[in-house]
């Protein structure tokens, strides 16, 4: 995500305080719709691919992040269809289990909320998103405990890379 973020497009150019306060307000604007409003979450879809396309951020990278996390979101609305039961009108014409349909909602606003969240990460990078929350006065401790933790994340991913090639030459086409 570090290497996207040094990427020199149009949206990277953005300052990141000016980045975090408009995907802030983005999902904002999601969460704000009502349960049901299938129709009118599918236009925000626009905003995330014209950030995608001009920021250069690979489709890839970010199916490969959201996809993992997307049954958990499905596991969260599976039970909204036995629990709102009834029926509510889709699209002219269309009826539909109020459960389906706030279920769906729920994919949608996850999948945008992600797609978003992934989006600022890309293009901003560690230092312009502390930057941008120095400026907005969030409280050292958080700013700390952000950076720690992106820290010593790479820490454990570089460990756990040895562990695995330790294991590969000591033990070669053995799963």
């Amino acid at each position: 995500m570090e290497a996207l973020s040094l990427n020199d497009t149009i949206v990277h150019r953005i300052k990141p305080l000016q980045q975090l306060v408009v995907t802030l307000v983005f999902i904002l604007t999601i969460i704000s719709f009502d349960k049901y409003s299938v129709s009118q979450l599918l236009p925000l879809f626009l905003y995330p691919a014209v950030i995608i396309v001009l920021g250069e951020i690979p489709l890839r990278f970010i199916l490969k992040i959201i996809l993992p996390v997307m049954p958990l979101i499905l596991l969260l609305g599976a039970a909204n269809p036995f629990f709102d039961t009834a029926d509510r009108l889709l699209l002219p014409g269309i009826t539909l289990n109020a459960g389906w349909i706030s279920a769906l909602a729920l994919l949608l606003r996850g999948l945008l909320t992600l797609t978003v969240t992934l989006i600022f990460m890309a293009t901003t990078g560690m230092q312009g998103m502390i930057a941008a929350l120095e400026k907005l006065k969030v409280p050292d401790f958080f700013i700390t405990l952000l950076a720690f933790t992106f820290r010593y994340f790479h820490v454990l991913q570089e460990e756990a890379g040895c562990i695995i090639r330790a294991y590969r030459l000591r033990a070669p086409g053995q799963k």
